[in-house]
């Protein structure tokens, strides 16, 4: 199930929130340790192994405050990039769009001049659909069997050298 975003930063902070607090925990603890004795030389074994355990607590709790706020940073990193490609992908179409709209605009002037505008002395109809209506004038060959005119192509017995 895909939370809406939203509902993803919430739970990230959600998941943030008890990190940081154990750390609080965890520091007040190591603290504790420390005004419990204040004389280092005065400690024993027993207040060592507790400094011991405190520090490596605080170095845990540390560490997993870090990876919350890395999984946060990613994710808003992720969702940047989605928001980005967004952005850029409608971009894209937008700009991809504008010569289509040019297009279309250069036919529509042309469509206007041509058939829109005439002279008063002109009598015939100059509108589209009398201009379909006309018959397409065969096409003309300019070289082949009908024609008068031979291509010239110069001397074939010999290759040009370069």
């Amino acid at each position: 199930m895909v939370c809406p975003p939203r509902q993803t930063a919430i739970n990230m902070v959600a998941r943030t929130e008890p990190c940081l607090h154990s750390l609080w925990r965890r520091e007040r603890a190591y603290i504790a340790v420390y005004e419990g004795e204040p004389d280092e030389s005065k400690w024993t074994a027993e207040h060592l192994k507790k400094l011991a355990l405190a520090d490596r607590y605080k170095t845990q709790a540390e560490r997993a405050l870090k990876r919350a706020l890395n999984n946060v940073g990613a994710w808003q990193k992720t969702s940047q990039g989605a928001a980005d490609r967004e952005r850029r992908n409608a971009q894209w179409q937008a700009e991809q769009a504008v010569p289509e709209r040019r297009v279309t605009l250069q036919e529509q002037k042309f469509r206007f001049a041509k058939y829109a505008v005439s002279s008063p002395d002109t009598k015939e109809n100059t509108s589209p659909q009398s201009e379909r209506s006309r018959p397409i004038d065969p096409p003309v060959l300019l070289f082949g069997p009908d024609s008068t005119q031979q291509p010239r192509f110069g001397s074939m017995s010999q290759p040009e050298r370069w």
